[in-house]
């Protein structure tokens, strides 16, 4: 700010709402029977109406009076919250002033956001105002240039939503020029600014746990920890999932309400662990190589109702090893005996999004366990189409009753020369 003195005066406060006011309360006998309690009770304000248990619940045994208090600092603010601040500026001269102009600008540790600006023309890119001002008589305005009488005052609400942690300045900014009567004293331009610090907090901590399951379905298991002072209640936890997947949400009971009960309030330093499972709607390439499987949108409110929303970068997994073709088992008798063949329906898949394969199956009879090919050992199944797969038939027997896996199949690519052995290609179930 200059060091000069200024005819305007501009007073900044940041808007927040009461706290109960805590008090130690007192014990007294409520029996209407005695002498004036009759009367005591009837203006009762402590007392809460509680119609699920049928009864009453007293705040002054709760230690909270009928009273609430209005903030008496800055007090914290945290990151997905909003930052809603009363400006005003006061002509606290003699002389009028005329042409009042009101900037307000946050400087973050990476990027400074105009909030307001009545004059448009003084910045560079007047679609970049990021805030909301609202001035005393309702509703959302942009700030004009105005002229204030001695003694009169321009008021304003400014609202921003915090998106990032860290150092946050509100710098205000007031340009005017006097006029005193009959054209008569200093006409000059005048410009003065007041710079208001503060620093964000992190509310939340969330941690991830992902496993790829051999089914290539993935479980996703996430933490939730409140970070803040105060306890805070969880109105709102979604998963977001790629569209890749259909998404199985483990936290919702049949009826649809949630396995935490009716009880949305987290404490401080507590946590909430909460389950999902994605399930992939192909099994293309794509599909099974994305790292991306979605985002949390959480919202949750602090005090009074103060609202607070957070939305989690791209959650990431570490991408499984996907091999260039594979086989697998996609029908199978529901009744398998010893000494008779049975036949399996297997399935080659190309993995490769632009590659052709040209597959053959061997059977390695040295590698077999207690389950035998019946007929020829080798098939060429031909050329696969990318990310295509072709289904074949082949017989099978064993000897001895129990539990067998099939293994000794050997998969090549004519083409690239590849090859892979099947060691366990699934498990059979033998009387």
């Amino acid at each position: 700010m200059s060091s000069q003195s200024h005819l305007l005066n501009l007073k900044v406060m940041r808007l927040g709402r009461p706290s109960f006011s805590f008090k130690q309360g007192l014990y007294h006998d409520t029996d209407p029977q005695l002498v004036g309690n009759d009367c005591l009770l009837a203006n009762d304000t402590t007392s809460v109406n509680m119609s699920a248990g049928g009864g009453e619940l007293r705040l002054d045994e709760l230690g909270i009076s009928s009273f609430l208090v209005l903030p008496f600092s800055f007090g914290n603010i945290y990151l997905g919250e909003s930052f809603c601040a009363y400006l005003s500026v006061n002509n606290d001269g003699n002389v009028p002033v005329e042409d009042v102009s009101f900037k307000a600008e946050l400087q973050t540790t990476s990027q400074r956001l105009t909030l307001a600006n009545s004059n448009p023309s003084s910045n560079s890119n007047p679609g970049s105002q990021t805030g909301s001002m609202i001035d005393l008589t309702g509703g959302v305005t942009t700030p004009k240039n105005t002229s204030l009488l001695p003694g009169q005052s321009s008021e304003f609400i400014l609202n921003h939503e915090i998106k990032e942690l860290g150092v946050h300045i509100l710098v205000c900014s007031v340009q005017y020029t006097p006029s005193p009567p009959g054209n008569k004293g200093d006409r000059e331009r005048k410009f003065f600014r007041k710079f208001y610090k503060f620093q964000v907090l992190n509310p939340l901590s969330v941690k991830t746990r992902v496993n790829t399951l051999a089914d290539a379905r993935i479980t996703l298991e996430t933490q939730i920890q409140n970070l803040a002072t105060i306890p805070m209640c969880l109105d709102r936890v979604l998963f977001e999932q790629n569209p890749l997947f259909h998404l199985q949400d483990f936290n919702t009971l049949p009826d649809a309400s949630s396995v935490f009960g009716n009880s949305h309030l987290i404490g401080s330093q507590e946590v909430r662990q909460y389950l999902y499972i994605l399930i992939p709607k192909s099994r293309d390439f794509a599909t099974r190589t994305t790292p991306n499987l979605g985002k949390l949108d959480i919202g949750w409110s602090t005090g009074l109702g103060i609202p607070g929303r957070l939305q989690t970068s791209q959650l990431i997994r570490k991408v499984p090893t996907v091999e260039p073709f594979e086989v697998s088992i996609v029908k199978q008798p529901n009744h398998l005996e010893a000494e008779k063949p049975f036949r399996l329906t297997l399935r080659v898949r190309n993995n490769l999004p632009d590659e052709k394969v040209r597959i053959t199956v061997q059977g390695v009879k040295s590698k077999m366990s207690q389950v035998l090919i019946m007929g020829s050992n080798y098939l060429d199944l031909g050329p696969i189409d990318p990310s295509g797969h072709i289904d074949f038939d082949m017989s099978f027997f064993t000897l001895v009753p129990g539990h067998h896996k099939i293994s000794g199949l050997k998969i090549e690519d004519k083409i690239s020369g590849l090859s892979r052995d099947i060691d366990a290609l699934g498990i059979l179930h033998i009387l």
